[in-house]
Order: structure tokens, then sequence, then C-alpha cells
């Protein structure tokens, strides 16, 4: 059995498209409606649909992390570390042509 994915607002398109040209099953906000949930309401959509959330926020973590400590069900976050890096970097070099 596959991981289903559910792909936060934030990330690019670039990436779901690769996922399902690789057979991914990917779900994202916008397609589902949801692209202006909060966090913990995506989380809670994409456990009904029994997805796990693919994410580069770290505030679903911390959302993940308060729901594993109060016993409270989730189908999982998955969150890109190196994208995060890469949106960082990208914004450093967009300021530094604009200052």
């Amino acid at each position: 059995m596959s991981v289903l994915l559910y792909m936060d607002v934030h990330i690019p398109h670039p990436i779901t498209r690769g996922l399902r040209c690789r057979a991914v099953a990917v779900l994202t906000a916008q397609e589902d409606g949801t692209a202006r949930w909060d966090d913990g309401d995506l989380l809670s959509r994409a456990s009904e649909l029994n997805r796990v959330l693919f994410s580069q926020d770290e505030d679903l973590l911390a959302e993940a992390a308060l729901r594993q400590r109060e016993g409270r069900h989730f189908a999982g976050v998955s969150r890109s570390a190196r994208l995060c890096r890469i949106r960082r970097a990208q914004r450093l070099v967009v300021a530094s042509f604009t200052s």
C-alpha cells in the first residue's frame, strides 16, 4: 500500500507534478478547496481522507506534537526541510537584489 499525500498550499506545483509522474497519489489543498484553512484544520482534513499532510511549515510539526501528547488521531505529517532551505535561500537572493 502506498502513502496517500495531501499537499499544503505552499508546496510548489512542480513537486506535486513530479510525484504524480511517479504514480504517487497526491491531492492538493487547492484542489480540495482548503487553501485558506489553518494548520490544525488542514491536518484534520488530511486525516479524514487518510492522507499524510506534506508541508514545509514548521508550525505543523508543533501541531502534530501537540496531538501526539494529547493522544489525538492524525494520519501523519511529512515536512521537507530541504525545501525550506531552498525557499529561505530564494528569499535572501531576492532581498539582495531589492535592497
